[in-house]
Formats: C-alpha cells, sequence, structure tokens
C-alpha cells in the first residue's frame, strides 16, 4: 500500500464507500473539527498522524480552515497506537467537517469504554481499525525529533534523553490542548519524544 498523504483523499484500501451521504446534527466548522480530532488522538497518545482528505492544506500541512467543502467530503485518519498502525475513515456526512468530527466522537467514544473499565472491549473495538496493511513508510514523513523538541547530536544518551523530557515538558505546558493550546503540535510532541525514548532507552 502506498503511504497515506494528507492530500489527495487516501481512502483505506478495505473501507466500503458510503452509498448516500446526509448532513449530521453536529454545530461546527473545520477549525473546531480539526481541534477536537487532534485533542482525542493526543489524549489517546497516538503518533504518526496523517489526516488524509481532499480539503484544502495550508503551507505547514495542516487543513486550512478555510477551505471550501470537497465534492469528495471522505476523511480518513492513519496514526499509530502502541505502534500498531491504525485507520479511522469517514464519509457518511455531506460535509468534510462532519466526517473529521464524526471520527474524533468515535475516538472519544472508544476512549470513554476504556475510562469505564471495559478495557478488553475497548481492545476489541480498536482491533476492527487496524490499518490493514500498514501504512509503510510513514516514519519518514515525521519531522526528526531531535528537530521538533530541539535536542543537538553529540550528547551522551543519557543527557540526550535527559534534555529531551526537558524540553518536552516545557513545550507541552505551552500548547496542550486542554489549556486551549494547538492539538496538533502536542500531538507532534508526543511522538517526538516516543521516537527519543526508543532511541535513547
Amino acid at each position: 500500500m502506498t503511504a497515506p498523504k494528507p492530500y489527495p483523499l487516501h481512502w483505506p484500501s478495505d473501507w466500503k464507500r458510503a452509498k448516500r451521504r446526509d448532513s449530521s446534527r453536529f454545530r461546527g466548522d473545520i477549525k473546531r473539527a480539526r481541534n477536537e480530532l487532534f485533542r482525542q488522538l493526543n489524549l489517546m497518545h497516538a503518533t504518526q498522524v496523517v489526516v488524509s482528505s481532499n480539503l484544502r492544506l495550508n503551507r505547514d500541512g495542516t487543513i486550512d480552515a478555510g477551505s471550501p467543502n470537497p465534492t469528495d467530503p471522505g476523511v480518513a485518519v492513519y496514526f499509530l497506537r502502541r505502534h500498531m498502525p491504525m485507520v479511522f475513515a469517514c464519509d457518511s456526512w455531506s460535509r468534510a467537517w462532519e466526517n473529521v468530527l464524526a471520527v474524533a466522537k468515535t475516538i472519544e467514544a472508544i476512549r470513554g469504554i476504556e475510562r469505564w473499565g471495559a478495557a478488553s472491549l475497548a481492545e476489541r473495538a480498536y482491533s476492527a481499525f487496524h490499518a490493514l496493511p500498514p501504512p509503510a513508510g510513514e516514519q519518514s514523513r515525521a519531522k526528526p525529533w531531535r528537530e521538533v523538541l530541539g535536542v543537538p547530536e553529540g550528547l551522551e544518551r543519557g543527557d540526550a534523553l535527559i534534555l529531551a523530557e526537558a524540553k518536552y515538558r516545557r513545550a507541552i505546558a505551552r500548547v496542550h490542548p486542554d489549556k486551549g493550546g494547538d492539538a496538533e503540535l502536542a500531538a507532534e510532541l508526543n511522538g517526538a519524544l516516543e521516537s527519543a525514548r526508543t532511541e535513547l532507552r
């Protein structure tokens, strides 16, 4: 499978497309839906996130809040959860932002199952969203963890890890979505810290 890209829409090959689309009862817009999606992904500790759609992108690769609704409003969200490739996709609604929000609400619901003490049920639910086959090559799309966290080369492994964790704590305090920060930056920081720990431990 070709690695998923943010644009144009990369629909998972093993998912059926909707035969008809309706308008939801959701309230919001692209910006709110995008922020809620990344808030939920951040709370799930998702890494290497790729939101694939036909929505227009900003220069930094994020969804443009002023993007017009595309003819095909489907949205597919690829990410790693505990190193397992996953995909959530939705094209049930006529507006792309509604499909973004539907994915966010689905993740929130499964997280709720975990919080309510039914972890085995949550794992069964997550298993339905394993990406088959895995989105190969996505790690190369992400920024290197040293660049994200500002950790220079040449440090001893232990020193580099201590610095990475300290810089992560300072940065996440500024951008955490629960404090009104940027959910996409928080997800990027979480992914960078996980990569740093994997490499340096």
